[in-house]
């Protein structure tokens, strides 16, 4: 009997993903034909109406550029349900209580979905519309999020470990609590995020934008900065001294006029100006590159 439910769950689970994957597929690669046809039928009724030597001429042009421009609407309104039916799709999946493992629904638009307490284990998203999602105490190990916008999403308790957001929008998201042991956010934009008590353990954030995140209280054992761009307004735990940060090769801003290899450059007051702190010498300058740590 269990083994049975189970394989009807994983049925349904695969039927829904294909249903999602066909209607994206459709979206993508089929409504261009049809919208430059209608397009050109637009055009040619336009010019025919125009350049009608008689009245029954002109009245074709007129049908044949209402009958183009029916078309356009036409396309825009099956595209716009298509988007709807997609969301419709994966929401009524995850309301059914069935789990989500290893489904791919890249590129779906699910902005402001309420997906708490969801199994999502190597579950798809890339390329996602997800802004203002609540992922809470969901289980995401080894979830794919590259490129999706994750903008002001909730993480909170969420098991993520191997989870790999490479090249997110993560703007302002929040991770409290979470277990984001080995995930990788390598080029991720995290601007304003706020990891709270999340743990961080390996995690990969090489080459990613920290201005603003706030990493005062997260467990950083271990996490890869090279190249990651941090500012004043980046926070550390108190532990980690800027010599740390010099040696794991994150950026900061810098500026010294007295340094040969940056004479007349153009490098403002603000500090916009980046440098890899391990290919220039010294340390961050207080009045422009200060090092910030949870007091």
């Amino acid at each position: 009997m269990n083994i049975a439910h189970q394989l009807r769950s994983r049925l349904h689970v695969r039927r829904v993903e294909f249903v999602v994957w066909m209607r994206a597929s459709s979206r993508r690669h089929s409504w261009w034909p049809p919208a430059v046809g209608s397009s050109i039928t637009l055009l040619f009724g336009l010019w025919l109406e125009f350049r009608a030597s008689s009245e029954s001429l002109s009245r074709l042009g007129q049908m044949v550029f209402l009958v183009g421009g029916l078309g356009l609407v036409l396309i825009w309104v099956h595209a716009t349900a298509g988007r709807q039916n997609q969301r419709r799709d994966l929401l009524s999946q995850v309301n059914s209580g069935i789990s989500l493992d290893g489904c791919d629904f890249g590129g779906i638009d699910i902005v402001g979905a309420y997906l708490r307490e969801r199994s999502m284990n190597s579950i798809r998203l890339a390329h996602a519309r997800c802004r203002r999602v609540d992922f809470t105490g969901s289980q995401m190990h080894d979830a794919v999020l590259t490129r999706a916008d994750l903008r002001n999403t909730q993480f909170n308790r969420v098991i993520g470990t191997e989870l790999r957001a490479y090249r997110a929008d993560l703007r302002e998201a929040r991770f409290d609590g979470a277990d984001l042991s080995g995930a990788h956010f390598e080029s991720a934009d995290l601007r304003d995020a706020d990891f709270g008590t999340a743990t961080l353990f390996g995690a990969d954030f090489r080459w990613s934008d920290l201005r603003g995140a706030d990493l005062s209280r997260a467990d950083i054992t271990g996490v890869l900065l090279t190249g990651a761009r941090c500012d004043d307004s980046t926070r550390w735990p108190q532990a980690m001294s800027a010599s740390q940060l010099d040696a794991r090769g994150a950026v900061l801003p810098y500026r010294t006029p007295t340094t040969p290899a940056l004479a007349g450059d153009a490098a403002n007051e603000n500090g916009d100006h980046l440098h890899p702190v391990d290919d220039l010498p010294g340390v961050v300058e207080p009045s422009v590159g200060r090092f910030k740590s949870a007091s």
